[in-house]
């Protein structure tokens, strides 16, 4: 979807949102279509799906968050013992 429909989808449903928070939400809705644009193209974590610019020899992006810290143990782990290829 490129910006010029997101901003006329945005258009569309002006109406049913007040004045102030339309203008704001046109402008970020079009922001964010910008960026997934420009972003395509990135690797996505096998995780949580972020995008990356670059992702580990795991296939995850940099986050440290317990679920990535267990995946990367637990790859690690079946690498190790040859479970996993």
């Amino acid at each position: 979807m490129t910006g010029h429909e997101v901003s006329d989808a945005v258009d569309a449903s002006i109406d049913e949102q007040p004045a102030a928070w339309a203008l704001h939400r046109a402008v970020t809705t079009a922001a964010l279509a910008e960026i997934d644009q420009r972003q395509a193209h990135h690797p996505t974590c096998a995780l949580c799906g972020q995008r990356a610019l670059k992702l580990d020899k795991l296939g995850l992006c940099s986050k440290v968050s317990e679920p990535h810290k267990k995946w990367r143990a637990e790859t690690r782990a079946e690498l190790a013992t040859g479970r996993r290829r």
